[in-house]
This record gives structure tokens, C-alpha cells and sequence, in this order.
């Protein structure tokens, strides 16, 4: 609930955007998605290791498979974001994006 509450009021607070389109580049929207993607890679391995019995090896598995999940997705994105762009430089969307998608993939079967 405080969640839910806080995001209503952080919006409230910073209004509505004064100019721009919907897919304009910002730098402060980009720095700010990687601060919550870096949150991201601190957390959900707890998450999902969270879910099994404490000091367990199906909670040390989980914990461990969920760091290779996100490696290998972002490690993977890397490579593809500077080959497909066509500048051959690094999307940060792509990036945040490939962690988000690793971390949902691996979510159900991490014990295993």
C-alpha cells in the first residue's frame, strides 16, 4: 500500500511533463530507470531465494541461478543492442529491459 500511496504523491508532486513527445530521450528518465535496474539486480535474487526454506539448498540454488539469469540475459543483450543498433553503440533500455525480462524467466523454475 505505501507503495501505491507514494507513487501517487511522487506524481502528484512532479506534475506533468512541460514539453517534449512521448519518445524523446531524457537523461534523467535514463538515469533513473538504471538506478531502479541496479535495484533490480540487489533484490531479486532475495526475492526468489525468499521463497524456499531459510539456509536450505533450494535457497542457495535459487539465489544462484537468478544471478546467472540476469548475467546471461544482460551479458547476451549487450552484445545484440551494440550489433543490431544500427550507430553500433549500447541501448540502456535494452539493457534494463534484458535484466527485467532475466529475472521473470528464471522467477518459477530457480529451485529446480
Amino acid at each position: 500500500m505505501f507503495g501505491a500511496y507514494f507513487g501517487l504523491a511522487a506524481s502528484y508532486i512532479l506534475g506533468k511533463p512541460t514539453k517534449g513527445t512521448e519518445n524523446e530521450v531524457n537523461i534523467v528518465s535514463d538515469i533513473t530507470s538504471l538506478i531502479g535496474t541496479l535495484f533490480l539486480w540487489i533484490y531479486w535474487p532475495s526475492f526468489n531465494g525468499g521463497q524456499q526454506a531459510a539456509n536450505s539448498d533450494q535457497q542457495q540454488r535459487a539465489v544462484v541461478h537468478t544471478i546467472l539469469a540476469l548475467c546471461a540475459a544482460t551479458m547476451g543483450t549487450f552484445a545484440a543492442s551494440s550489433y543490431f543498433n544500427p550507430s553500433h553503440k549500447f541501448r540502456p533500455v535494452d539493457i534494463q529491459n534484458a535484466t527485467l525480462a532475466g529475472g521473470v524467466a528464471i522467477g518459477v523454475t530457480c529451485n529446480l
